[in-house]
């Protein structure tokens, strides 16, 4: 069922006068309309969020040009400087990441074949008893006297 009627307007009987309009339905108009007021609330979340962890940065430099003043070259020094600092830190702290995404997988895998190996051997052990178990049962019948009745 459709959340639109369309209704006609205007003296019936075919004259061209006719105009047409759309009535919605209020329950789905308000759903709607609680649905946008979410997902705006949702991305305004987002975008503070985005606002409050990149830092905003605003260069308003001439550089080491000609006919930039005299304090605008140790201005451009230094926002150069913050900004390789701030690369190297990124670059670092990727570097440190990917080691230890690395050292995990390894130790990861160490640990699977550590578990297989230990798994196996349990394997053999227990086999090991079941054998020795039948071999002193089979052992125990053997040296069982043997009772001979006489009547």
């Amino acid at each position: 069922m459709s959340n639109n009627q369309i209704v006609t307007y205007g003296a019936g009987g075919g004259q061209a006068n006719m105009s047409l309009a759309i009535r919605r339905d209020p329950e789905a108009e308000a759903e709607a309309q609680a649905k946008r007021i979410e997902d705006a609330n949702v991305l305004e979340g987002k975008l503070r969020k985005i606002n409050e962890t990149v830092p905003t940065r605003i260069y308003n430099v001439s550089g080491s040009t000609a006919g930039a003043g005299s304090g605008d070259f140790h201005q451009y020094r230094m926002i150069r400087k913050t900004e390789q600092m701030r690369q190297k830190r990124i670059e670092e702290e990727y570097q440190k990441n990917k080691e230890e995404e690395e050292y995990d997988e390894k130790k990861r895998e160490r640990q699977e074949t550590a578990d297989e190996r230990t798994a196996k051997r349990r394997a053999m052990r227990v086999k090991k008893k079941q054998k020795k178990a039948a071999k002193d049962s089979n052992d125990s019948e053997k040296d069982a006297p043997v009772q001979i009745d006489l009547d």
